[in-house]
C-alpha cells in the first residue's frame, strides 16, 4: 500500500541525506502533459535499480499519486517554492 506524506524541506533533506546518494533524480517541470506522468511511471519500473526516485515537478501530480495507490511505495512531498515541488518515491 502506498503512503504519502507532505513534509518540511528540512525533513525532506534529512531523508535524502540518509539515502547516501543512491537515488535517481529527474526533472519533469518543463515537460508537456502527459510526459511527466509517463516519465515517472517508467522510472518507477526501474526503482529496484536504486534506492529512490527524486522528482522535481511544478505541482503535486494528484492523478499519478492516485494511480500509484496499490504499489508498495512511500512518497514524500515538499514544496520548494511556488510551482516547484519535490517528490521522493521509496520502495516500502
Amino acid at each position: 500500500m502506498t503512503t504519502q506524506k507532505i513534509i518540511s524541506n528540512t525533513d525532506f533533506n534529512i531523508i535524502i541525506e540518509g539515502l547516501n546518494k543512491v537515488y535517481k533524480e529527474i526533472d519533469v517541470r518543463e515537460m508537456e502533459m502527459p510526459l511527466p506522468m509517463i516519465t515517472i511511471v517508467n522510472e518507477l519500473e526501474n526503482l529496484k535499480d536504486y534506492n529512490a526516485l527524486l522528482v522535481n515537478h511544478h505541482r503535486i501530480p494528484q492523478i499519478l499519486l492516485n494511480d500509484l495507490e496499490n504499489r508498495n511505495l512511500n512518497i514524500y512531498i515538499t514544496q520548494i517554492r511556488d510551482n516547484y515541488f519535490q517528490l521522493l518515491f521509496l520502495n516500502s
